[in-house]
Order: C-alpha cells, then sequence, then structure tokens
C-alpha cells in the first residue's frame, strides 16, 4: 500500500448528487491469466460495466472508461439513448481510453506498462476532483490510482486474501456464519491428498468434496472430486479421484490443474447435494468509515458451479438470513481494512416454501463488483428507485416494485451471423426489445462488443414481477433466434478453446515425450492441425 494513498470517502454510485465530480472506471478482470482465458469473449467483460454510463444523468459527471480495446460507437450510442442523450451532447463529458491490447493479461497491467498511456489520462483528469473505480481492487489497482494521483473506491493493497476461497472460509469462521467442512489452503498435492484421506477417514459420510483454486473467476476454477466409499481411504485412492475429477471449465485436465495447486494454491472441502439446491448470494459495501450497506439479494443461475446470471430478489423465506448474514460477514471484513464491494455465495437445503426447514451455508466472498453488480444497478439508475433493507425489495420511482431475470450467457453459435448495430436496429424495429422509460420494464443488453465473434450477449429484464421479467427473457430469446437461423458448423467458426482442446489432443496422441509436447502445445504454427497433420509435420 502506498503511504500516501487516497482513499474516497464517498459511494460511487451516489455521484447524481455530489457536486463535480472525474470518474475514471477501470474494468479491468485482474485475476489469474489461466483463469481468465478460460472465459468465452473475456476482453468483453470490460463491457459489463458500461452501466456507469447512465451515471451522465448528473450533468455534473465526467465520466473516463478505459478499455483493452475500443468499444464500438453504436455499443455507446445503445447505452447513451436510455438517457436520451446522443453523443454530442455528453462530448465534453465522456471521454475513452484503449490500450489497443487484447491480450488476456489484466487491463491494469495493461495500463501500468504504458507510462505515456497514463500520463495522457492524469493530463485529461481534474486529479483533485476524480476516483479511480475498479471492478477489483488489488494492489495493482492502487498503484495506479497512486501514479494518477487519485482517490480510490476499493480496499488498500493486501486485502486482497479475504476474498480468495481460503480467506472466505476464514472470514465465516469468525463471523460465525455456517458453511462447509473442509481444509484450508495448500500449495502442495500431497498435502492436499494426506488431508482428503484424514478428513474421510474420520467421517465415512462424506461421498463428494468440491476442490476450488484459491483465486478461481466464475467457477471456472472449481472441480467435483468424486469418492468411492466401498474402499478405505489412502493416497492411491485419493490420487485416482483427483485424475477423474469433474472440471467445471471444459477444458481442464488434472496435468493443468495439479500445476495451479501449486501456483495458486486450492482448498477442498464437503460437497453438498440436494433435490435443485439453491444458490443465492448477497451483495454489499464496505465505506470508508466501515459502515456496511447491503445492495441486494439475488438468486444464481449456475451450470455446475459456472455463473450464467441471477433472478432478483432472493427467495422470501430466507432474505432476511442473507441480510443477516451478509452484515455479519461486512463487519468482519471491515475490520479487517476492507472497503468497496463485495458479494457472499451460499447454498440452500431443504423446502424453500418454508423458513423453518431451509439450512443456509455460505459458500465464498467475492472482494469485488460480482456478477450481479451490473444488473443491480442498470435498474437502479434507470430507474431512481430505492432497495428496502427490511423486505429486500425494489421500488422504482413510479411506486411499483421492480423485479429481474440477468444472464451474462445469452449464447448461441447462430448469433454469430449478428454484429451490434443489428440489435441497435432491431431495438428501433421492435418495441419488446426496447426498455420502456415510462414503465420501467424492458430488457437492457449488455456484452454487444462478443456477439459477432462468440454468438454471446449479456441482458438484464425489467419487469413488475419475476414472471414478467422471464417471459421478457424468452420472447427476446426467440426474437433473436428468428432473425439468426442455425448455422452450419465449420472450423472457422469453432471458438479457440474448442479448437486448441482439440490440438491438444491430437498431440498427445503422437507425441510422447512430455517436455517435447509441452512445447509443441504453446507453438502457434501447429494450432489449427488435425491428428494426421501433426504426425506427419514431426515425420518430416
Amino acid at each position: 500500500m502506498k503511504s500516501d494513498q487516497k482513499i474516497a470517502k464517498v459511494h460511487p454510485l451516489s455521484y447524481w448528487s455530489v457536486e463535480d465530480q472525474d470518474v475514471v472506471i477501470v474494468p479491468s478482470l485482474t485475476f489469474d491469466r489461466a483463469e481468465i482465458e478460460k472465459v468465452a469473449g473475456h476482453v468483453h467483460y470490460e463491457e459489463r460495466q458500461l452501466f456507469n454510463l447512465l451515471l451522465l444523468k448528473n450533468p455534473k459527471v465526467r465520466l473516463f472508461y478505459i478499455t483493452s480495446v475500443p468499444i464500438g460507437t453504436a455499443i455507446i450510442e445503445y447505452y447513451l439513448s436510455l438517457l436520451d442523450l446522443s453523443l454530442n451532447d455528453v462530448k465534453d463529458r465522456l471521454f475513452f481510453f484503449s490500450t489497443h491490447d487484447a491480450s488476456p493479461i489484466p487491463l491494469t497491467q495493461k495500463i501500468l506498462n504504458r507510462p505515456r498511456f497514463i500520463a495522457r489520462i492524469k493530463k485529461s483528469i481534474r486529479v483533485d476532483k476524480a476516483m479511480l473505480l475498479c471492478f477489483r481492487t488489488t494492489s495493482i489497482e492502487c498503484d495506479l490510482a497512486h501514479q494518477l494521483g487519485v482517490s480510490s473506491f476499493g480496499s488498500a493493497s493486501g486485502s486482497d486474501h479475504w476474498g480468495s476461497k481460503s480467506g472466505s472460509r476464514e472470514v465465516f469462521e469468525e463471523a460465525q456464519i455456517p458453511h462447509a467442512r473442509g481444509i484450508g489452503l495448500t500449495n502442495s498435492v500431497d498435502e492436499m491428498v494426506n488431508n482428503i484421506v484424514a478428513m474421510c477417514s474420520d467421517d465415512s459420510s462424506i461421498k463428494k468434496m468440491m476442490v476450488k483454486l484459491d483465486q478461481g473467476f466464475s467457477g471456472h476454477g472449481n472441480a467435483v472430486l468424486t469418492l468411492d466409499r466401498s474402499v478405505a481411504p489412502s493416497k492411491e485412492w485419493v490420487l485416482k479421484a483427483l485424475a477423474n475429477m469433474q472440471f467445471q471449465c471444459p477444458h481442464e485436465t488434472w496435468d493443468c490443474f495439479s500445476k495451479k495447486i501449486a501456483t495458486l494454491g486450492a482448498i477442498a472441502e464437503e460437497f453438498f447435494e440436494g433435490e435443485s439446491p439453491q444458490s443465492p448470494s448477497i451483495q454489499g459495501c464496505v465505506s470508508s468509515d466501515g459502515h456496511v450497506e447491503i445492495l441486494s439479494t439475488h438468486e444464481q443461475i449456475l451450470n455446475g458451479q459456472v455463473y450464467l446470471g441471477c433472478n432478483f430478489p432472493a427467495s422470501e423465506s430466507y432474505r432476511s438470513i442473507l441480510h443477516d448474514y451478509g452484515r455479519k460477514i461486512g463487519r468482519v471484513l471491515a475490520s479487517k481494512g476492507v472497503m468497496g464491494h463485495y458479494g457472499v455465495d451460499f447454498l440452500v437445503q431443504g423446502d424453500c416454501n418454508k423458513s423453518d426447514d431451509v439450512k443456509i451455508y455460505a459458500i465464498e466472498i467475492n472482494l469485488r463488483q460480482c456478477g450481479t453488480t451490473h444488473p443491480f444497478f442498470t435498474m437502479k439508475l434507470l430507474t431512481g428507485g430505492t432497495y428496502d433493507k427490511k423486505t429486500g425489495l425494489f421500488l422504482g420511482s413510479n411506486n411499483k416494485h421492480k423485479y429481474y431475470c440477468a444472464s451474462d450467457n445469452l449464447h448461441k453459435d447462430q448469433y454469430k451471423g449478428l454484429i451490434p448495430e443489428d440489435i441497435i436496429d432491431l431495438c428501433k424495429e421492435n418495441s419488446e426489445l426496447r426498455y420502456d422509460k415510462v414503465a420501467e420494464k424492458g430488457p437492457v443488453f449488455h456484452l454487444l462488443g462478443a456477439l459477432s465473434e462468440h454468438g454471446k450477449i449479456g441482458l438484464t429484464c425489467i419487469a413488475d414481477s419475476s414472471e414478467e421479467a422471464m417471459q421478457i427473457m424468452k420472447r427476446v430469446e426467440s426474437i433473436f433466434d428468428a432473425v439468426s437461423p442455425p448455422s452450419t458448423p465449420t472450423p472457422s467458426n469453432r471458438s479457440h478453446q474448442e479448437q486448441q482442446h482439440q490440438t491438444n489432443n491430437a498431440l498427445s496422441s503422437v507425441v510422447e515425450d512430455k517436455q517435447l509436447l509441452e512445447k509443441l502445445q504453446d507453438t502457434a504454427s501447429i494450432r489449427q492441425m488435425n491428428e494426421p497433420q501433426i504426425a506427419q509435420a514431426l515425420q518430416s
């Protein structure tokens, strides 16, 4: 931490009520590079923070948005249209900067690697009236704030641990929140194996465990370990089970995962099973004075352990419990110097229709903005409504309760035939694709930049009921399906990860030397080859 690091004294999303302010947005996915590469269209996830453009409803706010690659003009105009503004209206208040670097290293590091780029940004902002707002605040974001000479809304350097999988377990223990039994952080596969053997020897009821990389992102660093309890626990027994884990990233392997345990560290904890267990979450905020505020609750939409989207709010049967647990966790985080956004994922077992029949377990803490942050603040900034902390409901400015269904993963190969301008045109042609400012309902799109290459788009469907929000989501999908007929899969439209996975498999079948295999898998010239082509090339 820099000794002269400036800490923001105001929550950034109350900017529309403050005097003159420059908001510097750095939507950097500051995680391990290998984990980021698992997310399709990861560079476009920087667009999820474009909801901050809605802060421009306050004429005193100037906004500076920094990205890895330039954001298309049509995408920017779409967000401004939600405020009935044009680019010309905000030409003196909205500024974009790009590093023109699409590599999978964190955006913040790209900025720090470019001193002249930093100087250009610093020259443009009013340093004494500026605040840095990041998706996640780590030591390098603190370094960037220091170099820009601006205050930041986020934890000081050194607080990262409390947002890790191992740090989460420590916070749950201190806050006395129910959580899964498990083993703590280790960077050794041998140590993990021995600990699992000991845990299973003490309790024969444990049939599955969840192994988590300590700094995994969006569930991609998780794997389900299934244990054969018909045999006595042993080291060989666990090693065999680890090699056959169900990885949440489809292209992960034990060979690769085990190496990440050494570099990133990992934990293992009991895996809860049941009939359709719910996975709600809360998001909160710790202010600079240590005050804890609960912002919202959600029901997460998951594919296995991977986050796809959410529904707001969480079930009424346990919403108040989530608030209580969230505040207790927030107070512990505040005592450890944490500031800014945090989210907590839970798992619910039992009959969700009976509050006295549910068991709620804390799963992990995300010390950052979450996948639930942009949908909630999209609704809040568009409607100007308020969150009722007693009921956990949201009241729009039209005095109607608001609900939403949101997704980052409306994802189909056939959508690759669409570009952002097509979505804008469709919105003009079809009122069902437009947000209605008077009724305060309708879809709001994000991740538009990921559409053409990845066939992927995100949206938040705001409505007067959960059922109506789901209906809007389904209607949007049916409209998109109708205007983008299914395409015939070809090698050219496969994802990079699919292509690389097939190449690695082909290499493994013809190369026996392990060191040579790893070297070849990183060689760009053979990434597009199939097995016969690789064999022929090696022979020659």
